[in-house]
């Protein structure tokens, strides 16, 4: 809470619904026989915590702010990831120097080379510039916070000036080249995903549709990935009796340390040390327990953590099964009690994480439970299976052609398998809103560590539909005025009769998806694109589900469309007026007044407000009498 409070102040104002997360924490309190020392001791744990969160994430905040000053500089460091494109590739670079001297923090940059491997040490000349704090408290825009990027690099020459003797670094290297030398491209890239968690390489296609399918986590070194690895040197080890666990957790460590301990494997080695080491020594494990500790050790030392959809989503899916899991087997006892357990955990998990999903990416997947019904069980065999071909051709390379394709046919058979079928329905188009606490509020009163009486629990249930639904009505639909929601290059107006959705020169068809499926899910009235260089803009309209483009009548037309394009100076869609004022910017005229986009415009002016009944980061100032765009 004090981690979140923090975030709240330091990136945006508290707003009231914020209020509601404090429900939360409510029944922490609530234990029988209720005492005042008890009522006072939680109180205070309770303060002392969130003081301890916020200090953890000033402390990270001020450290993050704490970079050498823009300029260009000879810069010297060590990759620790990559992400192969077409053209340019991705890599970030930990260990630095700028022009001799030593800085704290990592740095990225875009290089035209794929020949460049994980523990190669790099000498770069070129501008560096600094990335901004998060804008909010959304996750975007919030990767290089959380991963302590501090820096990002222009590059004007490099080349490769050694090699790290990390042996983490050259074992992801080795591994990424034993996979790309033994099978297809594709196949490589899926398979060096599932062991090290980097699935930047996989082709987007593909990448798309899994994340569609609701399957994406298994190309993420999750819990699943370490507790599979756990639990098999666990058995192995199973006359080694109390000391198994020694084992055991050596090999899980050093998997998290390959994959650059990510955030779900570091509270799954957490978890599975708490668990084991409880099971050691004969105690009894209590899995929310487990969970928490987890958080509050990942949180304490990393709290930017927070801010990334990997932590909601890793603690969110274990969250549901400790909450969910046992009450929803018990529902199904009259099932076989493997198919209770196991369908059971995959609805606690898609029930705990659906606003997370759609709050960080716009959608939720319809084929995720389906999905996962049958791959979950499958992968670890799939998993398991890989990490032994690849352990053999490690150390017999005269045997990796061999043991590698029969790795191969398999990720071949699933990328067939994805590359045929058509995972695109989804819900999306929507904002939970104030709905997304609601929902979380409701999943805690109504699970099984909440005890109520069956008529309670209904009537509970009953008035969390009507709170949610209130919530996401109220949010998404407009009765009386105008709606606006913008970003640095889209802003989508709507009222109650007319949908139009406004974008710069800047923004392509994934970005106008993407900002749409958090916004709006349904048929434009118009798109209107603001833009000196038209072709690529309204060709990306043209993509859009929408009746009507318009662009500013002095441009010519060029490029391949279906939808109609009107040249004009002044147009209605609705009861939206709108004008151009120039190829790129706009005056926007509903009942509720005038306003004035312009995506270059950055001047700020005295007499701000907010306008309309939901701006969601869209600010205004007023001059001339005219509503204009920060």
């Amino acid at each position: 809470m004090g981690v979140v409070i923090y975030f709240h102040c330091r990136f945006r104002a508290f707003v009231v619904t914020d209020v509601l997360f404090l429900l939360v924490f409510l029944p922490l309190f609530y234990r029988r026989p209720i005492a005042f020392w008890r009522v006072a001791a939680a109180l205070f744990l309770f303060v002392c915590s969130c003081g301890l969160g916020a200090l953890s994430v000033h402390v990270k905040t001020q450290s993050y702010l704490d970079r050498a000053e823009e300029g260009s500089y000879t810069v010297v460091g060590t990759v620790v990831s990559a992400a192969y494109g077409v053209y340019t590739s991705e890599f970030t670079f930990s260990s630095l120097t700028f022009d001799g001297k030593e800085v704290k923090g990592k740095l990225s940059a875009d290089l035209w080379s794929d020949q460049i491997r994980v523990g190669d040490i790099l000498e770069l000349r070129g501008e560096v510039s600094l990335p901004h704090l998060p804008a909010s408290t959304k996750t975007d825009g919030s990767y290089e916070f959380v991963n302590d990027v501090r820096y990002l690099l222009s590059a004007e020459e490099y080349a490769i000036v050694g090699k790290s003797s990390n042996p983490f670094y050259l074992l992801n290297a080795k591994l990424f080249s034993l996979l790309h030398d033994g099978m297809e491209v594709d196949e490589a890239s899926v398979a060096y995903a599932l062991l090290t968690g980097n699935g930047r390489n996989i082709d987007a296609g593909l990448s798309d549709a899994t994340r569609r399918g609701g399957i994406a986590h298994i190309f993420a070194v999750s819990g699943l990935h370490i507790g599979i690895l756990f639990s098999a040197v666990y058995a192995l080890a199973g006359k080694l009796k109390k000391f198994r666990l020694i084992p055991a957790l050596l090999l899980a460590t050093g998997y998290c340390a390959l994959c650059s301990f990510t955030v779900s494997s570091v509270r799954a080695l957490i978890m599975c040390a708490v668990g084991g080491g409880i099971r050691t020594f004969g105690m009894k494990y209590d899995f929310p327990e487990g969970i928490g500790l987890a958080a509050f050790s990942v949180l304490l030392f990393f709290p930017a953590e927070w801010l990334s959809v990997g932590f909601r989503l890793s603690f969110g899916a274990v969250a549901g099964l400790a909450l969910f899991s046992g009450s929803i087997q018990r529902a199904l006892k009259k099932l076989p009690s493997f198919l209770a357990a196991y369908l059971a955990a995959s609805v606690s998990v898609q029930l705990f994480t659906f606003p997370t999903l759609i709050e960080s990416f716009g959608y939720w997947s319809v084929w995720g439970m389906l999905l996962n019904f049958f791959l979950i069980p499958i992968l670890p065999v799939l998993f398991l299976g890989l990490f032994l071909c690849v352990v053999l051709a490690l150390i017999l390379p005269f045997t990796a052609t061999f043991v590698l394709s029969m790795a191969s046919g398999m990720f071949s058979a699933l990328i067939l398998l994805f590359g045929a079928a058509d995972f695109s329905l989804v819900l999306t188009g929507f904002s939970l809103g104030a709905g997304a606490i609601a929902w979380y509020v409701a999943c805690l009163f109504l699970s099984e560590r909440v005890r109520m009486a069956p008529v309670a629990r209904a009537i509970v249930a009953g008035i969390s539909v009507i709170i949610v639904s209130a919530c996401i009505v109220l949010r998404n639909a407009v009765f009386v005025g105008c709606k606006i929601i913008g970003t640095e290059n889209a802003v989508f107006v709507q009222t109650n009769e007319t949908r139009v959705l406004i974008i710069d020169e800047d923004l392509s068809l994934y970005g106008c998806e993407k900002f749409l499926s958090h916004t709006y899910g349904g048929r434009l009235d118009a798109v209107v694109v603001l833009s000196d260089t038209l072709m690529p803009n309204v060709n990306t309209a043209a993509f859009l589900d929408t009746d009507l483009i318009y662009v500013f009548a002095l441009q010519e037309e060029t490029g391949l469309r279906k939808t109609p394009v009107f040249p004009a100076v002044a147009f209605d869609v609705g009861d939206v007026h709108c004008r151009f004022t120039g190829s790129s910017s706009l005056s926007v005229s509903t009942e509720d007044g005038t306003f004035f986009i312009d995506f270059e415009e950055s001047s700020r002016f005295e007499g701000e407000l907010l306008f309309g009944n939901d701006c969601d980061g869209l600010i205004f100032y007023l001059r001339h009498g005219i509503i204009k765009q920060i």
